[in-house]
């Protein structure tokens, strides 16, 4: 397996406490300790997120597109993996999703979270939450015996929808809301103080349904226009990642080849410029090491979770985030060193991260 010098471990223990910058512009992470310490939030099979990129939640792409964002999500943490119990119902390729990733369910890597424990409890709450869905996700039965083998993940909070209407008012009066509001309030001045006044209500007119924004629009007396229900669902998306991100401590990925996904997580404030990691600075690190046609074609769950827990690969992520140069100098010294033009074995791939450690070691 791996054999390297005790100098390359003392890098690695150097490297995770020193203060670094990401690849990405204006995102700073806390500590370089931080990065893989937190679990994953998975956004990217979120219907709301992926509708704000205008990817339809039936479209073919999202499960090829999901398992390849898992694969970066499993490199990206050395914990867990937590998708909202609601994907279970809402999402139509989650059978599918789950059984390709059944090792990781096995292995308590992926877990779903939600404010109840209880499914059946959860299915109730829900179905009342989407009421006025035409195809309720919550009223079929459900194999609650085959969702039982995926690990539970409490969230602290009442529910994502308190966060949300807490974040609503505030967001109006003076923060990402009040464009909307001069927008709309603009057009019919005589109107403006009962326009305003719908805008605030929305939390109460809601009555209890999902505050998503089909629902939001349905609540409102007026017609509102494109760019301003873009607003609106940039919005709600935004704090709703907020929401889990801050309950559940976790990162999340963006930067994908389909979409940032993040509907401006990172730009709310620095805190949450922290958790939000580049799933192509990833992408591009398997590919200087010459390891990426393997671990997206070829390695299981069970290599994939191996090789993250090593030492070697913790040090190459950590330079990943942070000193790129340096990960770019060292990829090109390895591979001139093995002249192995991509990896076509496990033992490839771990030598290959081996080496890179080792160059790394050196700096």
């Amino acid at each position: 397996m791996f054999q390297i010098a005790e100098a390359s471990r003392d890098a690695f223990t150097a490297g995770r406490d020193l203060h670094l910058t990401f690849g990405s512009p204006g995102i700073l992470p806390q500590h370089a300790s931080n990065l893989r310490v937190r679990p994953i939030f998975i956004q990217y099979l979120n219907p709301e997120v992926l509708a704000c990129y205008g990817i339809g939640r039936a479209e073919p792409s999202v499960l090829p597109r999901a398992l390849h964002a898992t694969r970066l999500a499993v490199l990206a943490t050395e914990g867990h993996l937590i998708l909202p119990a609601s994907y279970l119902f809402e999402v139509p390729c989650m059978p599918r999703f789950l059984s390709n990733v059944s090792a990781l369910i096995e292995a308590r890597v992926l877990r779903y979270s939600s404010h109840l424990s209880d499914l059946n409890e959860y299915v109730q709450h829900k179905a009342s939450e989407y009421r006025a869905d035409s195809i309720n996700p919550y009223t079929g039965r459900f194999a609650k015996g085959s969702l039982a083998r995926i690990a539970w993940q409490p969230r602290y909070a009442a529910d994502t929808a308190s966060d949300i209407a807490r974040e609503w008012d505030s967001a109006l009066t003076q923060g990402l809301l009040t464009p909307l509001l001069t927008s709309i309030t603009a057009r019919e001045p005589s109107r403006a103080l009962q326009s305003e006044r719908s805008l605030r209500e929305v939390p109460n007119r809601l009555a209890g349904q999902a505050f998503i924004g089909r629902f939001v629009r349905d609540s409102l007396p007026f017609r509102i226009n494109p760019h301003e229900r873009t607003k609106i669902d940039h919005f709600l998306s935004r704090a709703y990642l907020c929401s889990y991100l801050s309950d559940l401590d976790a990162n999340l990925l963006s930067e994908f080849s389909f979409g940032q996904l993040t509907c401006g997580v990172e730009r709310t404030t620095e805190e949450f410029a922290g958790r939000v990691l580049s799933a192509h600075l990833i992408d591009l690190t398997l590919k200087w090491l010459r390891i990426y046609e393997y671990i997206h074609k070829v390695a299981s769950w069970p290599e994939l979770l191996l090789l993250r827990d090593t030492p070697e690969f913790a040090l190459v992520m950590t330079k990943a985030f942070g000193a790129s140069s340096e990960l770019r100098i060292a990829a090109v010294r390895a591979n001139q060193r093995r002249r192995q033009e991509r990896a076509t074995t496990f033992q490839d791939v771990l030598a290959s991260v081996e080496g890179v450690a080792t160059e790394l070691a050196r700096f």
